[in-house]
């Protein structure tokens, strides 16, 4: 029962944020920068809208990227690990979203060096999708929770990587030896 009980909190704070990406992308101001990315008003534009959803949904990140994986706006467009100009079309949750689903991943930032999940929605006129909204989330706060409540928790993924722990010194630590190829994949996608 108390496992059932940590899988829907964990499941509960990302479905409420599932539809985000869709709802940011369809904001005038993000399409408009897809068909007109050189325009320095309409980055404008699309960065203070980002912050702003960032900022009032209280997620880690909110950012745009153009069909081709490059982001064209951030919500932390004026910080030093700013997401804009970074090329993240390795990452599976915008090949997922390009292809028109809705792309979820969990992995560290390459950008910024912190763990949290992804969330991409394509942008689409008609049937050709232009972009990508994305959302990151932490959940860093769901394993606070667990270390304070004296829970010894531990979620791992598909791999069999532990991706979210109570005790931090097994984060990323795996249930089993990884095969050559799937340390290949993870390589890859900078997991």
């Amino acid at each position: 029962a108390r496992i059932d009980y940590y899988a829907r909190e964990l499941d509960g704070a990302l479905e409420q944020f599932e539809h985000l990406p869709y709802l940011i992308g369809i904001e005038a101001a993000l399409v408009e920068l897809l068909y007109s990315p050189s325009e320095a008003v309409r980055v404008n534009a699309a960065n203070h809208y980002l912050d702003f959803a960032q900022s009032r949904a209280g997620i880690a990140a909110a950012y745009l990227m153009d069909a081709g994986g490059t982001t064209l706006a951030s919500s932390n467009w004026d910080q030093p690990t700013s997401f804009v100009g970074h090329n993240y079309a390795f990452r599976p949750y915008f090949q997922e979203a390009l292809s028109g689903r809705t792309g979820r991943f969990y992995g560290v930032g390459v950008t910024t060096g912190e763990p949290g999940a992804f969330i991409a929605a394509p942008i689409a006129v008609g049937a050709d999708v232009i972009g990508v909204a994305a959302i990151k989330l932490s959940l860093a706060g769901i394993e606070d929770g667990w270390r304070q409540s004296g829970e010894n928790l531990a979620v791992a993924d598909a791999s069999g990587v532990i991706f979210l722990a109570s005790d931090a010194a097994r984060r990323y630590r795996t249930l089993e030896p990884l095969p050559a190829a799937l340390r290949e994949r993870l390589r890859l996608t900078r997991q």
